[in-house]
C-alpha cells in the first residue's frame, strides 16, 4: 500500500493486542497499513503494558485501538486507568462480528469510543480514522477554549453562580460560589438535576417551559425560588444558554444564576435587577480596557514614530490585535445595552464623504489580502453635511463589511453603494447596500441569522471566526434608527444587505471636519492633574501630555488628588473613576466641596473610566464632571479634550477682587500694579533676548527670578510658569526655547493690556 494524502492523518497510535489471539502476519500486516495513514504507531501486546506505556508517554497518544477481551483484562477497565490521566484519549474498539448488537448498546461506550467488527482492514479503520481526527480536532478547540475561560473563572465565580449540565439535565460542573450559597459540597451537587435545588412552591410549568424554550435552541431567563441545604429559601435571577455544537445539536447547557434574595425582601424591581447585571458588565470591561488602553494608546504613538517597516508591522499587528479584543468586549457591551432598552441614538453634523469614505479605507488592507475587489461609491447628491449618529452607522458598514470579506472567497467582489434615495427641504433619505460573492446563506439560515450568537452555519464560529454578534447588533442599530435591515442571499452565490435611513441635513459646506493630530497643537505652560492608579496609563497620559507642553502632575489615588488641589493651582484634572483608597465620584465631590468653600474657581475635572455602561456619563455629569473619555481612548478623542478645555489656558485673565485681597489693596488700584508690572516686561525683555544672543545665562536667570516674583504676586499664573521654565532652564545653563518663551510673554502682556483697557 503506498502513502496517499488524501488519506494520511496526522495522528499517533497505541495498538493493542495480544499475540497469542491475534496471527502474527495478520497483525504486522495491518500494523504496516496503519504506518501508511498516520504519523505514527506504537504497540502494547496486553493491558498492563497499555497502561504504563500511556503514564510515561501519556501526552504522545492521540488514539487507542484495541480488542475487547485482552488478557489481563477487559478494554473498558484498561481505558478507565488510561483516561484517569487522559479523559479525553480517544479509543477504537474490535469486536467479535457476532457481538456487534450488544456493543451498540453497551453503556460503556461513550462519545470517545467507536468500534469496528472483526477482522478489520485498513480500508474499513480509514473512515473511523478520519471521524477520530475531527474529534480530535474539535477536543483541541475545545481544550483551548475551555483553559482560556479558566482564566476568567475566578472573577466571574465572585459574580455569579455557574453550572454546566448535560443533555439529560445532569450537572457535570458546579462554581464555587453555587457551592457556597447552596450549601452543598461539589461532590454532592456533580450528577444531581439541574432543579434539584428547587422550592415546592416552585410550579412545574415554570420548568416546562424553560425546557421548551432550551431545546428550541432559544435563551432562557427567569427567576427561581430555591433552597438550600440548610433550608434556607434564597431566590436566583437565573439565565440558561444552550451550547450548540457544529452539527447544530445541543452539547450542554450553562447556567449562570445571580442571588437576588435581598432584591426580593427589599421589594427591588427588575430594573435593579438590571443594574446588577450593568455593574457586572462594568467591572469585566474595566478589567479588560484598562490594560488595552495602555496598548492601543503607546501603539498609537509608536505608529507615528521613525521606526524600521518590520518593526511598524510588528506595532500594526499589535494594534489589530488589541482592536480585536476590544471589538468583542464593546459586542458583548452593545448587545445588553440594545436588550436592557438603553442604547441611544446621537443626532450631531458630520461630513458623510469624510467619515463613510473612513470606513471603506479601514477595510482595503483587509480586502486586498484575500485580493478581494473593494468597491465603493457614494453619490455625489448626497449633502455634504448631514444630522445623525455617524459613529453607529460607522459600526453598522464596518460590521457589513467586516462579514463580507470574511465570508467572500479569494478574488471575490464586494460593493458598498450609498445612493441618494430622495431629498426634500428638511430631509433626506441614503439607500446604503452592501453586496458580496461570497458563500451566501440559505433560506433556512436567513430566519435566524440576525438571532444573538447565531451564525450561518455551526462550523463557522471555528472557520471565520467572530462572536455571532455583529449581525445582531447591526440589526438592532437600524431598528433604533427608524428602519429595517434586508437581506438578500443565495448560497455559492453571495449576499447583499441593504437598508435606508432618513437624516437632517444642512446647506452649510463650508464646515469642515478636523481630525487634528496629536502633535499639531501646543498647549504651553498649562497644568494638568492626572489622578489614575494604574501606572500604564499613568506613563501614557504624562507622555501625551508632555509632547504638547503641558505639565503634569500624578495622583495615584483620588485621596491624593483632593490633596493636591489644596496646595496646587491646575487648569484641568483627568479623573479615573475606580481607584483604591477614595474612587474618582468622591474625590470630585471633595473637590467641588472645597472650591464651594473657599470660593475658588473650578477647575474642569474628567471623568476617565473603562466602563462603558449606559448612563454612567450621565452619572458622571450630574455629580459635577465637565466631560467624560472611555478608556481605551483614540488620541483624536483625548485631543479634543485638551482643544475644549485647554484652548485658552494660554491667555493669563486677572481678577480684581482675587489680587487685591493677595496684595491687602483695593480693587481699584490693583490696575497701578499691572501697569508697573508690564512696563517692568518692557523693559526687562529686551535686555532677556540681548542676555540670550550674549548667552549671558546668569544674566538671564537674575531677570526671570525677579519678574517671576511680581508675576506671583499678581496671580499671572501663565507668566509666572513661562519665567520659571526660563529662569531653571538658565540656572542649568541648558538649551532651550528661550525666545519662544519671551514671545508668548510679551503676546500675553498685549492681550491683557487690551482687556484692561475694554
Amino acid at each position: 500500500m503506498t502513502k496517499n494524502r488524501s488519506n494520511f492523518f496526522d495522528i499517533t497510535i497505541l495498538f493493542v493486542e495480544d499475540h497469542d489471539k491475534f496471527e502474527t502476519a495478520t497483525f504486522e500486516k495491518l500494523v504496516n497499513d496503519i504506518k501508511m495513514v498516520v504519523k505514527k504507531v506504537y504497540c502494547a501486546y496486553n493491558a498492563k503494558e497499555a497502561i504504563n506505556f500511556m503514564k510515561q508517554n501519556h501526552n504522545s497518544i492521540d488514539l487507542i485501538i484495541t480488542t475487547v477481551e485482552l488478557s489481563d483484562m477487559y478494554c473498558f477497565e484498561m481505558l478507565n486507568l488510561i483516561r484517569e490521566n487522559r479523559p479525553d484519549i480517544l479509543a477504537i474498539i474490535k469486536t467479535p462480528l457476532a457481538h456487534n448488537k450488544i456493543f451498540e448498546n453497551i453503556s460503556e461506550i461513550d462519545n470517545y469510543n467507536d468500534y469496528i467488527a472483526e477482522p478489520i482492514d485498513i480500508e474499513k479503520l480509514i473512515p473511523l480514522l478520519r471521524s477520530n481526527l475531527q474529534k480530535l480536532l474539535i477536543l483541541n478547540e475545545q481544550q483551548k477554549v475551555e483553559k482560556l475561560l479558566l482564566q476568567y473563572k475566578t472573577a466571574l465565580d465572585e459574580t455569579a453562580e455557574i453550572t454546566i449540565t448535560n443533555i439529560e439535565g445532569r450537572i457535570r460542573y458546579a462554581s464555587d460560589s453555587f457551592c457556597k450559597i447552596s450549601g452543598y459540597k461539589k461532590e454532592e451537587i456533580i450528577g444531581q438535576k439541574y432543579n434539584f435545588l428547587r422550592h415546592e412552591d416552585m410550579h412545574n410549568s415554570l420548568f416546562e417551559d424553560m425546557q421548551e424554550t432550551l431545546f428550541s435552541k432559544q435563551v432562557w431567563k427567569g427567576r427561581i425560588k430555591n433552597r438550600k441545604k440548610n433550608g434556607t429559601v434564597f431566590y436566583s435571577e437565573t439565565t440558561v444558554i444552550p451550547i450548540i455544537d457544529l452539527d447544530n445539536n445541543i452539547a450542554e447547557f450553562l447556567t449562570v444564576s445571580i442571588d437576588v434574595s435581598e432584591y426580593i425582601k427589599e421589594f427591588i424591581n427588575a430594573r435593579e435587577s438590571e443594574k446588577t447585571k450593568d455593574a457586572f458588565l462594568a467591572n469585566i470591561s474595566h478589567e479588560i480596557r484598562t490594560p488595552l488602553n495602555g496598548i492601543l494608546g503607546y501603539t498609537q504613538l509608536l505608529a507615528s514614530a521613525n521606526l524600521e517597516t518590520k518593526e511598524k508591522d510588528y506595532i500594526d499587528i499589535v494594534h489589530k490585535s488589541a482592536n480585536s479584543l476590544l471589538s468583542i468586549v464593546n459586542d458583548i457591551l452593545d448587545i445588553s445595552k440594545i436588550q436592557s432598552g438603553k442604547m441611544e441614538i446621537e443626532k450631531i453634523a458630520f461630513n458623510p464623504y469624510e467619515e463613510f469614505h473612513s470606513v471603506a479605507k479601514l477595510f482595503h488592507i483587509k480586502a486586498d489580502e484575500k485580493q478581494i475587489a473593494l468597491a465603493f461609491y457614494i453619490e455625489p447628491k448626497i449633502p455634504k453635511l448631514l444630522i445623525g449618529d455617524p459613529l453607529k452607522i460607522k459600526q453598522i458598514l464596518s460590521n457589513l463589511i467586516d462579514n463580507a470579506i470574511k465570508f467572500t472567497l479569494k478574488k471575490g467582489v464586494i460593493f458598498v453603494n450609498i445612493k441618494l434615495k430622495n431629498i426634500d427641504e428638511d430631509s433626506c433619505l441614503l439607500e446604503f447596500s452592501i453586496k458580496d460573492s461570497g458563500i451566501g446563506i440559505s433560506k433556512e439560515k436567513q430566519k435566524f441569522i440576525f438571532n444573538p450568537f447565531m451564525q450561518a452555519n455551526s462550523s463557522t464560529t471555528r472557520e471565520y471566526g467572530g462572536t455571532g454578534l455583529g449581525l445582531t447588533i447591526t440589526s438592532n442599530l437600524i431598528s433604533l434608527m427608524g428602519s429595517k435591515v434586508k437581506l438578500i442571499s443565495k448560497e455559492n452565490i453571495g449576499s447583499k444587505f441593504k437598508f435606508i435611513l432618513k437624516f437632517s441635513y444642512q446647506e452649510d459646506n463650508a464646515i469642515a471636519m478636523k481630525n487634528t493630530s496629536i502633535r499639531e497643537k501646543k498647549f504651553n505652560f498649562a497644568s494638568v492633574l492626572v489622578a489614575e492608579d494604574n501606572e500604564i496609563n499613568q506613563q501614557l497620559i504624562c507622555d501625551i501630555l508632555s509632547m504638547k507642553n503641558i505639565t503634569v502632575t500624578i495622583a495615584k489615588d483620588g485621596k491624593e488628588a483632593y490633596e493636591y488641589i489644596k496646595s496646587e493651582k491646575f487648569d484641568l484634572i483627568f479623573m479615573d473613576i475606580n481607584m483604591p483608597i477614595m474612587d474618582g465620584i468622591s474625590a470630585t465631590e471633595n473637590i467641588l466641596a472645597y472650591e464651594k468653600k473657599y470660593k475658588l474657581p473650578h477647575t474642569p475635572i474628567i471623568a476617565l473610566s473603562a466602563n462603558v455602561i449606559s448612563g454612567d456619563k450621565e452619572r458622571f455629569l450630574q455629580v459635577g464632571m465637565d466631560d467624560f473619555l472611555s478608556k481605551p481612548f483614540e488620541l483624536t478623542a483625548f485631543n479634543s479634550i485638551l482643544e475644549n478645555f485647554l484652548g485658552k489656558v494660554t491667555k493669563d485673565s486677572f481678577d480684581s477682587e482675587v489680587i487685591a485681597s493677595s496684595l491687602g489693596i483695593s480693587p481699584d488700584n490693583v490696575h497701578i500694579y499691572l501697569e508697573k508690572f508690564f512696563d517692568m516686561v518692557d523693559k526687562e525683555l529686551p535686555m532677556m533676548q540681548k542676555d540670550y544672543q550674549n548667552r549671558d545665562f546668569l544674566a538671564i536667570k537674575t531677570t526671570a527670578h525677579k519678574l517671576k516674583g511680581t508675576a506671583g504676586m499678581l496671580k499671572l499664573d501663565n507668566i509666572f510658569k513661562a519665567l520659571k521654565e526660563i529662569e531653571k532652564n538658565a540656572k542649568e545653563q541648558k538649551d532651550f526655547a528661550y525666545l519662544e518663551h519671551f514671545q508668548i510673554i510679551l503676546d500675553t502682556v498685549e492681550e491683557m493690556r487690551v482687556v484692561e483697557v475694554l
